[in-house]
């Protein structure tokens, strides 16, 4: 099994949009789009294989020769996105320049992993604090959340709500409050649970 995960390390979310290139031409038929910014690719939308919902794709790294096997953390340069896009350093983004005004770049380099590991709950409040940003909402901490969602049910269930704007929540990431490595996915453990009825709500 440990193998299957070295091999397979390419995990590509839904909401990308993808170029046109060969390896995604089997997804023509689902998923080519036309879009006013990006031109023509292919979206990876939610979907539904018998009776189960999709929610990403994953690819062999082999079936990308640009990207070395071997490649080390950081050297597939620093990106600036948003949910459905990334911004090109072209003077006509306000999300770059708020970046470099922020000089956000070399800080993140500093703070984001140290000693090339990810750092607890406790250590990316303070880095927060450092780099003057505001984390995502942390709606609950504690160490018997397995015992009160010991089913993906009660696990969806807890991903369904509102944002305090009112908007549709799209879901939840569950992760130990100090970071605890996984050899099966070689990482450290983190899990996404998708508000199934915010991505059926938002899929053309």
């Amino acid at each position: 099994m440990n193998s299957f995960w070295r091999r397979y390390e390419k995990i590509i979310e839904i909401d990308s949009f993808l170029p046109i290139r060969q390896e995604f031409e089997f997804m023509r038929a689902s998923s080519y789009k036309k879009n006013e910014t990006l031109g023509e690719g292919f979206r990876l939308r939610t979907m539904r294989f018998r009776g189960q919902i999709s929610q990403g794709l994953l690819m062999p790294i082999s079936t990308f020769s640009e990207i070395p096997e071997n490649a080390a953390l950081g050297e597939d340069g620093f990106h600036v996105t948003g949910h459905n896009y990334e911004y090109k350093d072209d003077g006509k983004s306000s999300f770059y320049e708020l970046v470099k005004k922020m000089n956000l770049e070399e800080k993140m380099r500093t703070f984001v992993r140290e000693n090339g590991k990810r750092v607890g709950l406790n250590r990316m409040l303070e880095v927060c604090k450092a780099l003057e940003l505001q984390s995502v909402p942390i709606e609950e901490v504690g160490t018997d959340l397995p015992s009160k969602y010991p089913t993906v049910e009660a696990l969806l269930e807890r991903s369904d709500g509102e944002y305090p704007n009112g908007g549709k929540k799209e879901g939840i990431v569950i992760r130990p409050t100090e970071p605890i490595y996984c050899p099966l996915i070689s990482a450290s453990l983190s899990m996404k649970v998708v508000n199934n009825k915010y991505l059926l709500k938002n899929e053309d």
